[in-house]
């Protein structure tokens, strides 16, 4: 910043707020943006132009950042504005909420439709030459990348608010949390047919590239996701329907590699669903499945949150059987007349 070089050192400074979130040190995390906040609004960062991703990014990390400190408004009025900046509104009042939810339903059955003219797609470009292959390669892969950046930033955005929303006590609460989740299985979506979209590699399909991995690790989350709001809600046709979506979506994974690690951290998220649904007995199970491939897959972080979960569950599980022993002692002495 010394030798004016402003832009990268925004960027680097949201590179270490990001670093040190995902190290659970929200305090370095905190200062940093800090720093980039006066950076952003000094007077000679201003001649130069903000990159709009870039302070979508600064924002949502605020909200990230407020979210785990407690700040549940403060973290909801950064996440609005970081969705502003992608493009993608989210509705301050119950009308704009009705009026978003009818858009986002058509939208996702949109979606669901859209498969297979995509596919088609797909089988035209395939039959380009090679030289006309490379060129739309050259056109497509800037402007295909940058629109995947932004989806991915929304699907994160609209689980931090969605989540907000859950630990909301107030009446309408639970129409913003649904409306929130669905935003993000369509943000989800779209970045799946985004990366479906791409020129084909001349090595292998359209699923064996980076891009269409993570989307399929991106839907499928979003699929748990939109799946544990509506359990919350009590909606279990609608919960049941996207957990199994979510189970068809990983059984077309490969068994190796991201495919492999996609299907754990489905694991770990069907065990926790159930933990919050109250089958102890299955959550111990998957949790335990999980751990193991955890161990195997070197993934301390991810083993350490199916650790904690397993230990809920556990607690759970022996205070359940105590209580449910106690509670028959004092039936059978109800029955033979004797004092509780």
């Amino acid at each position: 910043m010394a030798m004016g070089e402003y832009a990268r050192g925004l960027y680097y400074l949201l590179e270490c707020a990001a670093a040190y979130l995902h190290l659970s040190n929200n305090y370095m995390a905190f200062c940093n943006l800090n720093t980039a906040e006066n950076l952003i609004k000094s007077v000679d960062f201003r001649a130069t132009v903000i990159n709009q991703f870039e302070e979508a990014t600064f924002y949502s990390l605020k909200g990230e950042v407020g979210y785990n400190m407690g700040q549940m408004n403060l973290a909801k009025k950064f996440i609005r504005k970081a969705l502003i900046l992608l493009n993608r509104r989210f509705p301050f009042t119950l009308i704009g909420v009705f009026f978003k939810t009818l858009m986002e339903v058509s939208k996702h059955a949109f979606h669901q439709k859209k498969q297979q003219f995509l596919y088609s797609r797909i089988a035209i470009v395939r039959s380009l030459c090679c030289c006309d292959l490379l060129w739309l390669k050259m056109c497509l892969l800037c402007d295909r990348e940058k629109k995947l950046g932004f989806l991915y930033q929304q699907g994160h955005c609209l689980s931090l608010l969605w989540q907000l929303f859950s630990l909301d006590t107030a009446t309408n609460s639970k129409k913003f949390c649904h409306l929130a989740a669905l935003m993000k299985v369509n943000s989800a979506e779209e970045s799946d047919d985004e990366s479906q979209m791409g020129p084909p590699s001349p090595l292998g399909t359209l699923s064996s590239c980076p891009q269409r991995r993570g989307s399929n690790y991106v839907i499928i989350s979003s699929y748990t996701e939109f799946s544990l709001c509506c359990q919350m809600m009590g909606n279990q046709d609608k919960w049941m329907k996207y957990e199994l979506m979510a189970i068809q979506r990983s059984s077309h994974l490969r068994v190796i590699g991201g495919g492999l690690l996609t299907t754990v951290k489905l694991a770990q998220s069907l065990a926790y669903m159930k933990l919050c649904l109250g089958n102890l007995p299955l959550s111990i199970q998957l949790g335990y499945r999980t751990h193991e491939m955890c161990v195997r897959l070197k993934k301390p972080k991810l083993d350490y949150l199916v650790l904690c979960m397993l230990f809920k569950a556990f607690f759970l599980s022996i205070r359940y059987d105590a209580n449910l022993c106690s509670h028959m002692d004092g039936l059978r002495r109800m029955v033979y007349g004797e004092e509780i």
